[in-house]
């Protein structure tokens, strides 16, 4: 999903031409977004910790799933709760990918050629939106392989195992895109949204992908999917639901 550390950019000036509408969250101050940036740059570059956990993030979901089969014992319930998650995860994966393209913000190489933050769809209301995909999709799958108590746990471990991700993520964005990470950083929350804080929509927003190249990206996410839910029929029927 993304890109190793390696592709990170240190310097790439950019622009950001946004209109602020009337249900916009308020403007950051000058004293917010320069706290943003001074903070940003004091800890350039990323700690060797922090990059490493960046090039390694993935490794957690596997081991939660699993950690899933050993502990087993779903409910009917659970396994309804887990699908809606699932169902979430891709619909939340999906929206993202037509917005962010073929790669991810950190990317240098398609930082360059877009040459703006992407700050639509999703990315209005959570700097995030994949890292929370992938919480629920975790948390679904748990949940119809376990307990439904084991998979909200690891929803919410998840959450916090991006949490560490995204501070790699702070430095490089404020580095790839001086001129708009930092307000954009302070405007939008990291990884829970609200409707109350959200990014301007832009006055010339970048084009989406098309469904069909947003699909062929996500056909593994979408085949994962087709086999739990499937799963997660068979399970619901096995249980007495």
């Amino acid at each position: 999903m993304f890109h190793s550390s390696r592709h990170v950019a240190q310097d790439v000036p950019l622009e950001l031409s946004a209109a602020h509408g009337a249900r916009t969250a308020p403007a950051a101050s000058a004293a917010q977004v320069a706290s943003a940036a001074n903070t940003a740059q004091s800890e350039s570059p990323a700690s060797w910790a922090e990059a490493f956990w960046f090039d390694n993030r993935r490794w957690f979901h596997p081991a939660a799933v699993l950690g899933a089969v050993f502990v087993g014992a779903p409910s009917a319930r659970g396994v309804s709760l887990g699908g809606l998650l699932v169902l979430a995860f891709i619909g939340l994966r999906c929206w993202s990918a037509r917005h962010i393209g073929g790669a991810a913000r950190v990317h240098r190489r398609k930082a360059r050629k877009r040459r703006h933050l992407v700050t639509t769809g999703p990315y209005r209301y959570i700097r995030n939106p994949l890292y929370l995909a992938n919480s629920f999709g975790v948390a679904g799958a748990c949940m119809t392989l376990a307990r439904p108590e084991y998979g909200a746990l690891i929803g919410l471990l998840s959450l916090a195992w991006y949490a560490g991700v995204v501070r790699f993520e702070i430095r490089t964005l404020s580095a790839l895109y001086p001129d708009q990470y930092p307000a954009y950083s302070v405007a939008v929350p990291a990884i829970v949204p609200s409707l109350r804080r959200r990014a301007p929509q832009p006055t010339q927003p970048a084009p989406l992908q098309p469904w069909r190249r947003v699909f062929v990206r996500e056909r593994g996410a979408l085949g994962f999917v087709a086999l739990l839910l499937g799963f997660a029929v068979w399970q619901f029927t096995q249980l007495g639901g």
